[in-house]
Order: C-alpha cells, then sequence, then structure tokens
C-alpha cells in the first residue's frame, strides 16, 4: 500500500465522511442531534498527537557483534558499542495507523525504523552524543511534523464537515417529508408495528 501524507488524509476527509454517512442508518440519522452529531463526526475524524517526553529520557550502554572486513577482505566478528535511547510516549490509539501516514514535509534519507517497548520509544545509536542527538532531532522532526499536521488538520475539520452533514440531513429529510406526503394522499392507515 502506498503511504500517503497526514495532509492528503485531511484534504480527503469530504469523501470519507459521506462514505461513513451512507452506511448509516437513516433513521439515526433523522432522529439525532445535529449539532451533537456534527461533533461526533469530529471527534470520530480527528486525529490524536503523539506526545514524547524527552525530559524523562533514557541512555544505556550494550555492545553487540558486527561482521566485518579486514583489509584483505577477510571477515570477522566484532564487538561494537551501542547507545539505546529510551525515550517515553504518550499512549495512542491509533499508532500504527499514524505512522502509515507520512507527514507532510518528509527527508529523502527515509524515517527511522520506530521500535517500541509499550509506551517508550527504543532508539538504538552509535556510542556517542552526537549520535544520540541526531536520534533526537529524527523524533523531533518526523514525530513533530505528524503532530503540526494533526493540528492544522484538526483545526479545519468542523468547518469541512459542517456543509457535508448538513447537505446529507436536509436531502434525508426532504427525502422522508416527500414519502409522508405520498403516504398521506393514499388515505391508508399505516401499518403498527407493535
Amino acid at each position: 500500500m502506498r503511504r500517503q501524507s497526514l495532509g492528503s488524509y485531511y484534504a480527503q476527509i469530504g469523501r470519507i465522511m459521506l462514505d461513513q454517512l451512507e452506511k448509516e442508518p437513516v433513521a439515526k440519522l433523522l432522529s439525532v442531534d445535529k449539532e451533537e452529531y456534527l461533533d461526533h463526526l469530529v471527534a470520530q475524524a480527528a486525529w490524536a498527537r503523539l506526545e514524547w517526553y524527552e525530559d524523562r529520557k533514557t541512555v544505556e550502554q550494550f555492545s553487540t557483534k558486527q561482521q566485518r572486513q579486514d583489509p584483505f577482505g577477510e571477515a570477522f566478528t566484532a564487538d561494537i558499542q551501542l547507545f539505546r535511547l529510551r525515550v517515553p510516549i504518550s499512549s495512542h490509539p491509533q499508532r500504527q495507523m499514524y505512522f502509515n501516514f507520512w507527514p507532510s514535509t518528509y527527508r529523502l534519507s527515509g524515517e527511522p525504523d520506530w521500535k517500541f517497548e509499550g509506551d517508550v520509544l527504543i532508539v538504538e545509536t552509535e556510542a556517542s552524543a552526537e549520535a544520540v542527538e541526531r536520534a533526537l532531532e529524527d523524533i523531533r522532526f518526523w514525530i513533530g511534523g505528524r503532530n503540526k499536521d494533526i493540528e492544522a488538520g484538526n483545526a479545519t475539520l468542523k468547518d469541512q464537515i459542517r456543509p457535508i452533514w448538513e447537505r446529507k440531513r436536509n436531502q434525508l429529510e426532504a427525502q422522508h417529508d416527500r414519502a409522508n406526503a405520498e403516504l398521506a394522499k393514499l388515505g391508508i392507515p399505516l401499518h403498527d408495528q407493535d
């Protein structure tokens, strides 16, 4: 599946909401309070930010075996020292989906392969302060970029969804009124389902 950006998700929200409204029972859509249901639709379409807590990060040193070649092309196994950076993050109900979307700006070098232990982001780096700072900068860029897109997109949801919901509700009310008018013309008692 080709990844899309969060910006493209928000740009398609009209179609997404129309599809969702088509799946709902007509009786339900006619019976709900218009403003409350608008708020419900907005809440369903909104994304939550993923917070990370740099002030609570920890680091540990560890060693691992790595295959190398000497100047003569002979392979050997060497112990190398690395750092494992642990950065707590907020719980996120859609974490996997969150990472399936690109932020609107990205680097051609690509995004790191994020690893998690529960609600802790794990990043392995070279054993240097510079490598740790680069890892933190990646977090700020990739996760921070998504969060900026989410803030901007969520801020527009109500204005985007309102006309779609109002149009659908008005269409359903008009159909309902036409059907009631036709029933009245028939002069036949309505069937009681009780």
